[in-house]
């Protein structure tokens, strides 16, 4: 008469007296046939919480990292946005008086070189 014994995870045979490698065999063909065996689901069920237990601090890092990220692209363009952008409006209305020039020298050409 065969038991299953959830503490170990192997197979016993009362009668037949089986050794330790054939009650690991029929339990691999049992798990092979396609039965999912109680120590399958404990099996499965501590590798998700082993990945989980991995892949969360990672996952916080990362979506820190981005927030951190997308925080220092607002910062500076808040920051273009109130000083620089206002002094190129300055620099334009200049510009357009005559009191500055943006032109580039009539050597620019040999200026590059």
């Amino acid at each position: 008469m065969r038991h299953f014994s959830v503490e170990l995870g192997t197979y016993s045979d009362d009668i037949a007296g089986l050794g330790r490698e054939e009650a690991g065999s029929l339990g691999r063909h049992h798990l092979r046939d396609g039965h999912v065996g109680i120590t399958t689901l404990a099996r499965s069920w501590h590798l998700l919480r082993l990945s989980l237990d991995t892949m969360l601090p990672i996952f916080l890092a990362l979506t820190f990292s981005w927030c951190v990220t997308m925080g220092l692209a607002k910062f500076f363009t808040a920051i273009w946005t109130a000083l620089i952008t206002p002094w190129m409006s300055f620099l334009r209305g200049l510009q357009a008086l005559g009191g500055v020039s943006f032109r580039y020298p009539r050597n620019w050409m040999m200026l590059r070189r």
